[in-house]
């Protein structure tokens, strides 16, 4: 006689409060190799809930989110982090559409954060508002 099943709920509840108060990500995906049935939903919540991209998204990233899109429904807080003197070239454009790319597929955006990294004193006299920028949207 097979072990009644629990509620995906009670599972869910586990993952919330083992992840509760750690300063690792380790134990968390850890956890989501025990049962992927059980805990890699829950531990992917966790696991990608905040996102930061500082000037550019890596190849390794891009290729991670591509081939798992999903992963960007979980993001509930983006930081975005420019760094003006490495942001210009040709390859601005470039990095500009690899970060609208990722930006578009996520769903569940609660907090933005931008932040300007550059210490160029002339940059921030003419735009003083790009220091650090916060937008809290309220669904």
């Amino acid at each position: 006689m097979p072990a009644p099943s629990l509620p995906q709920e009670i599972f869910d509840k586990i993952t919330d409060q083992y992840a509760f108060g750690l300063d690792s990500l380790r134990p968390i995906k850890t956890l989501s190799l025990a049962s992927r049935r059980h805990f890699l939903q829950r531990c992917r919540f966790h696991v990608f809930g905040s996102l930061t991209i500082v000037t550019d998204v890596s190849p390794r990233t891009m290729a991670m989110l591509e081939s798992s899109p999903s992963l960007l429904t979980h993001v509930r807080k983006l930081s975005l982090v420019f760094d003006i003197s490495n942001y210009q070239g040709p390859t601005r454009m470039d990095r500009a559409q690899r970060i609208s790319q990722v930006i578009d597929k996520i769903t569940g955006l609660v907090t933005l954060s931008i932040r300007q990294k550059s210490d160029h004193t002339a940059f921030r006299r003419r735009f003083p508002a790009l220091g650090w920028i916060k937008l809290f949207i309220c669904l």
